[in-house]
């Protein structure tokens, strides 16, 4: 007898150690073929996910076997079990569902970043069960897939960033726009992660704290912030350098000293007309290069081994 329980562990030991051996270089296969765009990544953490239950089902049943349970009546009792089950786990099951439409559907993929019930953060993974996300904070939110009703994809295109300056009443427009079309171009030039080059909008509003002049600029929903901060300051040092009186909001309680302007000529006015006569969309494409299948499989494996060293 204690030969024979020494060789069903020996033989337990054998099952547990090669179902784990293959699913980590299943994992690691299937990282290296879907590592070049997000859908490709997308379907691969729904296949990894498969895997991984399947792995557990085919190592339990095999156990179970070495200790001489009788496994084929197990399964012929699933009916029943899958009725019970059934009932009993209809919120798994539409999580399931729900999971399958959203990877075939394209409503978003790993990588993307979304907004979800309020949270914005980007895909980190796409499961059976559920979606988990992570904020610009690093915090992790995992919402189960049937919950997931309605969701805005930030990355489905180019995000739009806006910048609004206020100028002086008793500046002339004119003769700013000439000074804004002739300097525009380099702020573009200057901030290298726009998808499309700033655009002066026109005047946005009259304000108790002067004109709203509007700038308009594209760019990747990671770079929205950081460019829309690069932006005001640009165009705050390109206005200031040209001696343009900049508002804000103040309570005067005192009789302000007189404010020099100077006043557009006739080539500033000829310059500030054809700016405000552009309307143009700019789309630029960009090109992902595809690394080699070996450079990916190392990559994967890398991967894998720090996600073992950290569990």
């Amino acid at each position: 007898m204690i030969v024979g329980s020494s060789s069903r562990w020996f033989a337990t030991i054998i099952v547990l150690t090669t179902s784990f051996l293959a699913y980590f270089f299943l994992n690691v296969l299937i990282k290296a073929i879907t590592l070049k765009g997000r859908k490709a990544q997308t379907i691969g953490s729904l296949i990894t996910s498969c895997i991984k239950y399947l792995t557990i089902l085919i190592a339990v049943g095999f156990i179970l076997t070495t200790w001489g349970v009788d496994v084929t009546s197990i399964v012929a009792g699933l009916g029943i079990l899958t009725l019970i089950i059934g009932l009993g786990c209809q919120s798994l099951i539409s999580d399931i569902v729900s999971g399958i439409f959203i990877v075939f559907d394209d409503y978003f993929s790993v990588g993307d970043i979304v907004i979800i019930d309020g949270f914005r953060g980007e895909v980190v993974s796409i499961g059976l069960k559920s979606t988990q996300l992570c904020d610009v904070g690093g915090n992790l939110k995992s919402i189960s897939n049937s919950q997931i009703i309605s969701c805005v994809n930030l990355s489905h295109g180019p995000s739009l960033v806006t910048s609004t300056i206020n100028i002086n009443y008793q500046e002339d427009l004119e003769h700013v726009e000439a000074i804004i079309a002739k300097n525009l171009p380099g702020i573009s030039k200057n901030l290298p992660k726009l998808s499309s080059p700033i655009a002066y909008k026109g005047v946005t509003s009259f304000g108790n704290a002067g004109i709203g002049l509007l700038f308009a600029a594209t760019c990747q929903e990671d770079d929205r912030y950081q460019i829309g901060r690069d932006m005001n300051r640009d165009l705050y040092l390109m206005l200031k350098k040209n001696g343009i009186s900049l508002t804000y909001n103040e309570i005067v309680v005192n009789k302000g000293e007189k404010i020099t302007t100077s006043i557009a000529n006739e080539e500033e006015k000829k310059v500030s007309k054809k700016l405000n006569s552009l309307n143009r969309e700019v789309q630029i494409k960009t090109n992902s290069k595809k690394k080699p299948f070996i450079e990916r499989a190392k990559e994967a494996v890398k991967e894998e081994s720090d996600n073992l060293k950290i569990k």
